[in-house]
């Protein structure tokens, strides 16, 4: 039970319309989720085991799906007198890849308190002050880049965000650059042990105390996956860099 307590969820500010996949009847709203299960608001108490067909419909598309789907045991309910209602805790099963996948990504927006999938910033409409103010992670431990077509080392990944990174590498990069990278994750995310993106050097400066080269990128074609996958990065592997320790890519 204290285990199960630890669970992060992640609440909705606004509540998703739940349905019966079976009947089409809806259910009620969906409070909050994890990876393992959901809590509903309804206006009638569900029986604890009670096994339910959830059908959710999105307000805004992810990945081109309207809906995710799963279906739920119910553990727990109980009625919020405060607010006249009844809410009840469910365990996730038989969970698709696929639809496991969506909800991974409903918990990242509901995580970043946003609907639109977050692209690339666009860093050309930005003022200089702007841009030195867009938030930056930094990496844990040591993430190495590659070329993507030939595997060749680049370096290793210093700092991203939405909008740019920066690269530690042991020869210097001409301002201009492109590269196409291919980031080697800490571990399997959303299917992928790697992330995908294409980087213009906007400046490179050599760090005479560690002997290597420190060069900014700003991100160029992202797709929506890679998206995805950089905000999952940062919220689950990467830490806020601190205000005054923020590296512009726009020097």
């Amino acid at each position: 039970m204290e285990e199960r307590r630890k669970r992060k969820r992640s609440h909705t500010s606004d509540y998703l319309m739940v349905f019966d996949r079976d009947t089409g009847a809806h259910i009620g709203g969906l409070a909050n989720l994890s990876e393992h299960g959901v809590m509903l608001v309804t206006l009638e108490p569900i029986s604890v085991g009670t096994d339910i067909r959830c059908r959710v419909e999105l307000s805004q598309p992810i990945m081109d799906h309207n809906e995710v789907a799963f279906d739920a045991e119910c553990r727990w309910c109980r009625k919020n007198i405060k607010r006249g209602r009844w809410e009840s805790g469910y365990v996730l099963k038989n969970l698709s890849q696929a639809n496991k996948e969506l909800l991974s990504y409903l918990i990242l927006r509901f995580l970043l308190g946003e609907w639109e999938t977050p692209g690339p910033i666009e860093m050309d409409g930005l003022k200089r002050e702007e841009r030195r103010m867009v938030q930056r992670y930094v990496a844990r431990e040591h993430l190495p880049v590659r070329e993507q077509r030939s595997s060749r080392h680049i370096g290793g990944l210093a700092n991203l965000s939405m909008g740019g990174a920066m690269l530690t590498t042991l020869e210097p990069i001409d301002k201009g650059t492109v590269l196409k990278c291919r980031v080697e994750l800490p571990k399997m995310i959303f299917g992928r042990d790697y992330l995908l993106f294409e980087a213009e050097c906007v400046w490179c400066k050599k760090n005479d105390a560690k002997g290597w080269y420190e060069s900014g990128y700003k991100l160029k074609n992202v797709s929506e996956l890679d998206s995805v996958i950089i905000m999952h990065l940062m919220i689950h592997y990467l830490e806020a860099q601190p205000n005054d320790e923020r590296v512009s890519i726009a020097q």
